[in-house]
Protein backbone atom coordinates (compact mmCIF):
# COMPACT_ATOMS: atom_id res chain seq x y z
CA UNK A 1 0.00 0.00 0.00
CA UNK A 2 1.87 2.99 -1.27
CA UNK A 3 2.28 6.15 1.35
CA UNK A 4 0.22 9.08 1.49
CA UNK A 5 3.49 10.98 1.83
CA UNK A 6 4.58 9.37 -1.70
CA UNK A 7 1.01 10.30 -2.91
CA UNK A 8 1.50 13.60 -2.54
CA UNK A 9 5.48 13.66 -3.98
CA UNK A 10 3.84 12.31 -7.33
CA UNK A 11 1.00 15.21 -7.30
CA UNK A 12 3.86 17.71 -6.69
CA UNK A 13 3.93 18.23 -2.84
CA UNK A 14 0.57 19.66 -2.36
CA UNK A 15 -3.34 17.80 -3.16
CA UNK A 16 -7.12 17.85 -2.63
CA UNK A 17 -8.35 15.13 -0.74
CA UNK A 18 -10.36 13.33 -3.72
CA UNK A 19 -6.62 13.30 -5.69
CA UNK A 20 -5.60 11.15 -2.93
CA UNK A 21 -8.70 9.34 -2.77
CA UNK A 22 -8.36 8.16 -6.30
CA UNK A 23 -5.20 7.04 -5.87
CA UNK A 24 -5.98 4.57 -2.91
CA UNK A 25 -6.16 6.67 0.24
CA UNK A 26 -8.90 6.66 2.76
CA UNK A 27 -10.22 9.15 4.95
CA UNK A 28 -8.42 7.12 7.63
CA UNK A 29 -5.19 6.90 6.40
CA UNK A 30 -5.57 10.72 5.84
CA UNK A 31 -6.03 11.69 9.10
CA UNK A 32 -3.16 9.02 10.24
CA UNK A 33 -1.06 10.53 8.14
CA UNK A 34 -1.69 14.50 9.78
CA UNK A 35 -0.87 12.94 13.42
CA UNK A 36 1.54 11.25 12.70
CA UNK A 37 3.29 14.23 11.64
CA UNK A 38 3.64 13.10 8.00
CA UNK A 39 1.57 15.35 6.03
CA UNK A 40 -0.28 18.70 7.32
CA UNK A 41 -3.66 19.96 6.28
CA UNK A 42 -3.12 23.35 3.94
CA UNK A 43 -6.71 23.87 4.35
CA UNK A 44 -10.12 22.43 4.33
CA UNK A 45 -9.59 19.44 2.08
CA UNK A 46 -5.77 20.28 0.89
CA UNK A 47 -2.68 17.97 2.15
CA UNK A 48 0.91 18.50 1.75
CA UNK A 49 3.95 18.11 2.27
CA UNK A 50 5.67 21.24 1.05
CA UNK A 51 7.20 23.75 3.82
CA UNK A 52 4.11 25.81 5.60
CA UNK A 53 6.13 29.36 4.69
CA UNK A 54 6.75 28.63 1.22
CA UNK A 55 4.29 31.28 -1.02
CA UNK A 56 2.78 28.26 -3.48
CA UNK A 57 1.26 26.98 -0.24
CA UNK A 58 0.21 30.05 1.59
CA UNK A 59 -2.00 30.85 -1.90
CA UNK A 60 -3.56 27.58 -1.55
CA UNK A 61 -4.37 28.48 2.25
CA UNK A 62 -5.68 31.63 1.28
CA UNK A 63 -7.92 30.01 -1.10
CA UNK A 64 -6.33 30.60 -4.72
CA UNK A 65 -3.16 30.41 -6.30
CA UNK A 66 -0.46 33.03 -7.13
CA UNK A 67 0.09 35.85 -9.78
CA UNK A 68 1.49 38.27 -10.41
CA UNK A 69 5.00 39.18 -9.36
CA UNK A 70 4.81 36.30 -6.89
CA UNK A 71 3.55 34.03 -9.80
CA UNK A 72 6.57 34.82 -11.58
CA UNK A 73 9.34 34.54 -8.63
CA UNK A 74 8.13 31.04 -8.85
CA UNK A 75 8.45 30.88 -12.67
CA UNK A 76 11.97 31.68 -12.19
CA UNK A 77 11.39 35.29 -13.85
CA UNK A 78 13.94 38.09 -13.73
CA UNK A 79 12.15 40.31 -10.37
CA UNK A 80 12.81 41.26 -7.37
CA UNK A 81 11.25 39.26 -4.21
CA UNK A 82 7.68 40.47 -3.99
CA UNK A 83 7.03 41.29 0.05
CA UNK A 84 3.64 40.76 -0.75
CA UNK A 85 1.84 37.28 -1.44
CA UNK A 86 -0.32 38.10 -4.84
CA UNK A 87 -3.25 35.58 -5.07
CA UNK A 88 -5.41 35.03 -7.82
CA UNK A 89 -9.23 33.63 -6.85
CA UNK A 90 -12.56 33.05 -8.39
CA UNK A 91 -14.60 36.36 -8.42
CA UNK A 92 -16.95 34.77 -6.49
CA UNK A 93 -14.97 33.14 -3.93
CA UNK A 94 -16.29 33.17 -0.03
CA UNK A 95 -14.68 32.15 3.17
CA UNK A 96 -10.84 33.11 2.37
CA UNK A 97 -8.51 32.76 5.12
CA UNK A 98 -5.32 33.99 6.24
CA UNK A 99 -2.17 33.24 4.53
CA UNK A 100 -0.42 32.18 7.91
CA UNK A 101 -3.60 30.25 9.25
CA UNK A 102 -6.27 28.36 7.85
CA UNK A 103 -8.63 28.53 10.83
CA UNK A 104 -8.55 32.15 10.69
CA UNK A 105 -10.98 34.10 7.84
CA UNK A 106 -10.43 36.88 5.85
CA UNK A 107 -12.06 39.80 5.86
CA UNK A 108 -12.81 42.95 4.19
CA UNK A 109 -10.52 44.78 6.71
CA UNK A 110 -7.96 42.34 6.67
CA UNK A 111 -3.94 43.37 6.08
CA UNK A 112 -1.74 40.57 5.86
CA UNK A 113 0.36 41.23 3.46
CA UNK A 114 -2.09 39.60 0.67
CA UNK A 115 -3.06 41.67 -2.72
CA UNK A 116 -6.22 39.38 -4.19
CA UNK A 117 -6.89 39.50 -7.76
CA UNK A 118 -10.36 38.39 -8.83
CA UNK A 119 -9.82 37.09 -11.55
CA UNK A 120 -12.14 35.94 -15.31
CA UNK A 121 -12.93 32.56 -15.91
CA UNK A 122 -10.21 32.71 -18.69
CA UNK A 123 -7.63 33.24 -16.22
CA UNK A 124 -8.68 30.72 -13.48
CA UNK A 125 -8.50 27.93 -16.42
CA UNK A 126 -4.77 28.88 -17.03
CA UNK A 127 -2.12 27.67 -15.40
CA UNK A 128 -1.17 24.84 -12.69
CA UNK A 129 -2.52 24.48 -9.25
CA UNK A 130 -0.05 26.58 -7.89
CA UNK A 131 -0.39 29.16 -10.07
CA UNK A 132 -1.99 30.96 -13.09
CA UNK A 133 -0.67 30.77 -16.72
CA UNK A 134 2.37 32.68 -17.31
CA UNK A 135 0.99 35.62 -19.67
CA UNK A 136 -1.75 36.53 -17.25
CA UNK A 137 1.09 36.68 -14.47
CA UNK A 138 2.58 38.88 -16.43
CA UNK A 139 -0.05 41.46 -17.43
CA UNK A 140 -0.90 41.57 -13.74
CA UNK A 141 2.62 42.59 -12.80
CA UNK A 142 2.52 45.30 -15.29
CA UNK A 143 -0.22 46.60 -13.71
CA UNK A 144 0.73 46.57 -10.57
CA UNK A 145 4.55 47.02 -10.44
CA UNK A 146 6.91 49.60 -11.86
CA UNK A 147 8.11 49.72 -15.07
CA UNK A 148 11.38 48.20 -14.98
CA UNK A 149 9.99 45.83 -12.79
CA UNK A 150 7.67 44.68 -15.56
CA UNK A 151 10.02 45.37 -18.56
CA UNK A 152 12.66 42.53 -16.79
CA UNK A 153 9.94 40.46 -16.63
CA UNK A 154 8.72 41.00 -20.25
CA UNK A 155 12.65 40.99 -21.10
CA UNK A 156 13.14 36.87 -19.26
CA UNK A 157 9.36 35.87 -20.96
CA UNK A 158 10.62 36.93 -24.63
CA UNK A 159 13.50 34.68 -24.37
CA UNK A 160 11.60 31.69 -23.55
CA UNK A 161 10.89 28.98 -26.12
CA UNK A 162 7.51 28.43 -24.38
CA UNK A 163 6.42 32.29 -25.09
CA UNK A 164 6.00 33.98 -28.51
CA UNK A 165 5.70 36.90 -30.10
CA UNK A 166 2.22 36.17 -30.90
CA UNK A 167 1.31 35.77 -26.81
CA UNK A 168 3.05 38.83 -26.52
CA UNK A 169 1.09 40.91 -29.02
CA UNK A 170 -1.98 39.54 -27.49
CA UNK A 171 -1.20 40.48 -24.18
CA UNK A 172 -0.17 44.00 -24.87
CA UNK A 173 -3.01 44.03 -26.90
CA UNK A 174 -5.22 43.62 -23.37
CA UNK A 175 -3.67 45.86 -21.68
CA UNK A 176 -5.22 49.62 -20.78
CA UNK A 177 -4.05 52.08 -23.27
CA UNK A 178 -1.70 54.16 -20.91
CA UNK A 179 0.32 50.72 -20.09
CA UNK A 180 0.88 49.68 -23.72
CA UNK A 181 4.00 51.82 -24.56
CA UNK A 182 6.04 49.21 -22.21
CA UNK A 183 6.40 47.00 -25.33
CA UNK A 184 8.54 49.69 -26.81
CA UNK A 185 11.00 49.00 -23.73
CA UNK A 186 11.03 45.35 -24.06
CA UNK A 187 14.65 44.19 -25.24
CA UNK A 188 15.07 40.47 -26.44
CA UNK A 189 18.55 41.01 -25.98
CA UNK A 190 18.97 41.51 -22.48
CA UNK A 191 20.73 39.02 -20.64
CA UNK A 192 19.85 40.26 -17.03
CA UNK A 193 17.34 41.84 -14.42
CA UNK A 194 19.97 44.42 -13.56
CA UNK A 195 20.69 45.08 -17.18
CA UNK A 196 17.17 45.56 -18.12
CA UNK A 197 16.40 47.57 -15.14
CA UNK A 198 19.31 49.72 -15.50
CA UNK A 199 18.59 50.12 -19.62
CA UNK A 200 14.64 50.98 -18.42
CA UNK A 201 16.11 53.98 -15.88
CA UNK A 202 18.63 55.37 -18.99
CA UNK A 203 15.82 55.49 -21.46
CA UNK A 204 13.67 57.31 -19.61
CA UNK A 205 16.79 59.48 -18.90
CA UNK A 206 17.15 60.72 -22.19
CA UNK A 207 20.53 58.32 -22.95
CA UNK A 208 21.24 56.95 -26.52
CA UNK A 209 21.40 53.62 -25.34
CA UNK A 210 22.34 50.19 -27.23
CA UNK A 211 22.67 46.77 -25.53
CA UNK A 212 24.57 43.58 -25.89
CA UNK A 213 26.47 45.25 -28.68
CA UNK A 214 28.91 42.82 -30.23
CA UNK A 215 32.92 44.00 -29.98
CA UNK A 216 35.45 42.18 -32.59
CA UNK A 217 32.96 39.03 -32.68
CA UNK A 218 34.86 38.28 -29.20
CA UNK A 219 32.76 40.26 -26.66
CA UNK A 220 29.36 41.73 -25.97
CA UNK A 221 28.64 44.99 -23.74
CA UNK A 222 26.22 45.46 -21.94
CA UNK A 223 25.36 48.87 -22.69
CA UNK A 224 26.64 51.34 -24.57
CA UNK A 225 25.70 55.07 -24.61
CA UNK A 226 25.93 57.41 -27.43
CA UNK A 227 27.85 54.65 -29.07
CA UNK A 228 31.31 54.38 -27.04
CA UNK A 229 30.74 55.17 -23.49
CA UNK A 230 30.37 51.09 -22.49
CA UNK A 231 28.79 50.43 -19.22
CA UNK A 232 29.66 46.88 -17.46
CA UNK A 233 27.18 45.82 -14.62
CA UNK A 234 28.77 43.68 -12.43
CA UNK A 235 26.08 41.23 -11.04
CA UNK A 236 26.90 39.03 -8.30
CA UNK A 237 26.17 35.40 -9.82
CA UNK A 238 27.97 36.19 -13.13
CA UNK A 239 30.90 37.91 -12.38
CA UNK A 240 32.28 36.12 -9.19
CA UNK A 241 35.43 35.26 -9.41
CA UNK A 242 36.51 37.02 -12.68
CA UNK A 243 38.13 40.03 -11.36
CA UNK A 244 41.09 39.32 -13.84
CA UNK A 245 39.32 38.28 -16.59
CA UNK A 246 37.12 41.59 -16.39
CA UNK A 247 40.06 44.09 -16.09
CA UNK A 248 41.96 42.63 -19.08
CA UNK A 249 38.46 42.82 -21.17
CA UNK A 250 38.27 46.65 -19.76
CA UNK A 251 41.78 47.37 -21.16
CA UNK A 252 41.11 45.65 -24.60
CA UNK A 253 37.75 47.50 -24.91
CA UNK A 254 39.71 50.81 -23.85
CA UNK A 255 42.13 50.09 -27.11
CA UNK A 256 39.37 49.70 -29.44
CA UNK A 257 38.05 53.36 -28.33
CA UNK A 258 35.39 52.71 -25.40
CA UNK A 259 35.49 54.47 -22.16
CA UNK A 260 34.52 52.10 -19.94
CA UNK A 261 32.59 52.06 -16.21
CA UNK A 262 31.52 49.35 -13.98
CA UNK A 263 28.58 49.43 -11.77
CA UNK A 264 27.94 47.17 -8.88
CA UNK A 265 24.16 45.83 -8.14
CA UNK A 266 23.80 47.21 -5.12
CA UNK A 267 25.13 50.91 -6.99
CA UNK A 268 22.44 50.31 -9.54
CA UNK A 269 19.93 49.26 -7.23
CA UNK A 270 20.67 51.75 -4.25
CA UNK A 271 22.55 54.50 -5.46
CA UNK A 272 21.38 54.69 -8.82
CA UNK A 273 21.40 59.18 -8.78
CA UNK A 274 25.47 58.48 -8.41
CA UNK A 275 25.14 56.16 -11.71
CA UNK A 276 23.58 58.82 -13.71
CA UNK A 277 26.22 61.40 -12.21
CA UNK A 278 29.04 59.51 -13.05
CA UNK A 279 27.37 58.60 -16.82
CA UNK A 280 26.68 62.64 -17.32
CA UNK A 281 30.41 63.24 -16.23
CA UNK A 282 32.10 60.98 -18.05
CA UNK A 283 30.00 62.08 -21.37
CA UNK A 284 31.29 65.40 -20.56
CA UNK A 285 34.76 64.89 -20.05
CA UNK A 286 35.58 62.37 -22.66
CA UNK A 287 33.67 63.37 -25.61
CA UNK A 288 35.81 61.62 -28.37
CA UNK A 289 36.87 63.75 -31.49
CA UNK A 290 35.43 62.49 -34.74
CA UNK A 291 37.71 60.42 -36.47
CA UNK A 292 37.47 57.24 -38.54
CA UNK A 293 38.48 54.71 -35.40
CA UNK A 294 41.69 53.82 -36.34
CA UNK A 295 45.75 54.11 -34.98
CA UNK A 296 46.78 57.78 -35.85
CA UNK A 297 50.49 59.20 -35.80
CA UNK A 298 50.85 62.25 -33.41
CA UNK A 299 53.06 65.00 -33.83
CA UNK A 300 55.54 63.33 -31.09
CA UNK A 301 55.78 60.09 -33.43
CA UNK A 302 53.53 57.89 -30.93
CA UNK A 303 50.18 56.73 -31.81
CA UNK A 304 46.82 57.40 -30.00
CA UNK A 305 43.27 55.41 -30.80
CA UNK A 306 40.60 58.01 -31.42
CA UNK A 307 36.60 56.39 -30.76
CA UNK A 308 34.79 54.50 -33.06
CA UNK A 309 32.32 56.44 -34.64
CA UNK A 310 28.61 55.54 -34.47
CA UNK A 311 27.69 53.21 -37.85
CA UNK A 312 26.12 55.37 -40.46
CA UNK A 313 22.97 55.17 -41.15
CA UNK A 314 22.14 51.85 -38.82
CA UNK A 315 19.27 52.11 -36.29
CA UNK A 316 19.29 52.04 -33.06
CA UNK A 317 19.16 48.38 -31.68
CA UNK A 318 15.55 46.71 -31.68
CA UNK A 319 14.56 44.00 -29.81
CA UNK A 320 15.62 40.82 -31.39
CA UNK A 321 12.95 38.39 -33.48
CA UNK A 322 10.11 40.71 -31.74
CA UNK A 323 10.03 43.91 -33.37
CA UNK A 324 7.53 47.64 -32.62
CA UNK A 325 6.21 45.89 -29.48
CA UNK A 326 4.52 49.27 -28.73
CA UNK A 327 2.70 49.65 -32.34
CA UNK A 328 0.17 47.22 -30.62
CA UNK A 329 -2.96 49.29 -30.04
CA UNK A 330 -1.56 52.74 -31.02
Amino acid sequence: MRAIHDMLRELGGTAQKQELVRMGATGYRLTAAVRRGEVFRARQGWYSIVPPFEPRLRAIRVGGRLTGLSALNDYGAWSPRSPLLHVSVPRTVSRLRMQHDRHVLRSSLTRDGVVLHYETPEVLASGDRYRVGLTHALEACILDETDEVAVAALDWAVRQESFDRLELVSLLSRLPLHKRGIGRLVDASSESYLESVARVRLSKAGFDVETQVDVDGRWRVDIVIAGWLALELDGEQFHAGRFEEDRARDLELTVRGYHVLRFSYRQVMGDWDRVVATIRAALTASRPAPSSGRLAKTQDGGARFSCPPRRSGAPKQRPRNFPEFGAVGE
